[in-house]
This record gives C-alpha cells, sequence and structure tokens, in this order.
C-alpha cells in the first residue's frame, strides 16, 4: 500500500515537475490554446496542436488525473510489445499512456 502511495505520489510530481519546467523554458508554452475534454470523474484530457519557438508542428497531450478520485497503475509486459490499447482492455483501464519512447536500460 504504502509503495503504492509513493509511486503514485513520484510520477504525479514528475508530471508537475515536468509542466513547471517546459513552461518556463519554450518561448509562448504559457499562449497554447489547448482542447480539453473530461474523460471520467477525476480525468481530464488536454491537448494542443502547435508550433513552439519556431519550432515543427508540436502534438502536446497532457492527462490531469485528481489522485482524490482516481488510481494509477503501471502495466509493463518485458517479454512481448503489446499494444497500449489491448493492455489497457485487459486492465480494465479508463485511460492509457504509451510509454514505449522512454529508455528501458
Amino acid at each position: 500500500m504504502k509503495r503504492n502511495f509513493l509511486l503514485q505520489f513520484c510520477i504525479a510530481t514528475f508530471f508537475i515537475l515536468l509542466h513547471l519546467s517546459v513552461s518556463g523554458q519554450i518561448t509562448g508554452f504559457s499562449k497554447i490554446r489547448w482542447s480539453r475534454e473530461r474523460i471520467a470523474p477525476g480525468l481530464a484530457w488536454k491537448s494542443s496542436h502547435c508550433i513552439l519557438d519556431d519550432s515543427l508542428p508540436q502534438n502536446i497531450n497532457i492527462l490531469r488525473v485528481n489522485m482524490n478520485k482516481r488510481k494509477i497503475s503501471l502495466v509493463h509486459n518485458p517479454s512481448e510489445n503489446v499494444r497500449t490499447s489491448i493492455q489497457a482492455d485487459q486492465a480494465g483501464a479508463v485511460a492509457a499512456i504509451n510509454a514505449g519512447f522512454f529508455p528501458t536500460v
């Protein structure tokens, strides 16, 4: 139980710090026009298609989780690649994030 809470806290803290550091470093980040959608109680999705700081077009998606209303868990299959949608269905998830681009070594 404590381990699960610690993991949730670390994930939430990571995304909060990431948002703060990105918004302070990228010119125009605060001026992005966001589309917002409430997915379920305690779960909201924000997205934007924009060009920041004379870069290539960006597709930004943010999943906001109210930790008082929702539970977060991580699912990982080290033996094979499995589509995010299949893992989400098997876990009974309301939403899922594909994080396959993170280095695992």
